[in-house]
């Protein structure tokens, strides 16, 4: 029987949650939800610099996704339907990594596939 990895990281799980998080309100849910997840996945102690760092790359994510056609990054595919592709998010990744230089490459490319998808295509 195969063994059985943890693939969660600090970043991407603490993302999964603020994905969700929308007004003033929900702010201490997503506290309680994010310790909750980083001790299941024992990932470490929640730090509030980092996790306001990830909000604030969430609510960027989430503006510039919005604007859908009058985004720099945006470039309608040739799909009827909306896709990943209509987003270059590729080189979207690139410049947030420079701009939050705190979260590690990886994690922003993660981070930044999951935003377009839940934040376009869905």
């Amino acid at each position: 029987m195969a063994k059985k990895t943890n693939d969660a990281t600090y970043d991407y799980s603490c993302f999964m949650v603020l994905a969700y998080e929308y007004g003033e309100n929900k702010i201490k849910d997503s506290e309680k939800k994010i310790k909750a997840k980083l001790k299941y996945n024992k990932l470490g102690a929640y730090d509030e610099a980092r996790v306001n760092k990830l909000r604030e790359l969430k609510e960027e994510l989430s503006k510039e996704i919005q604007l859908q056609n009058r985004s720099v990054y945006f470039k309608k595919s040739a799909n009827e339907f909306c896709d990943m592709e209509d987003f270059n998010y590729k080189k979207m990744a690139d410049d947030l990594s420079k701009k939050y230089s705190t979260i590690d490459r990886k994690e922003v490319d993660s981070i930044v596939g999951t935003a377009v998808h839940l934040f376009h295509c869905r």
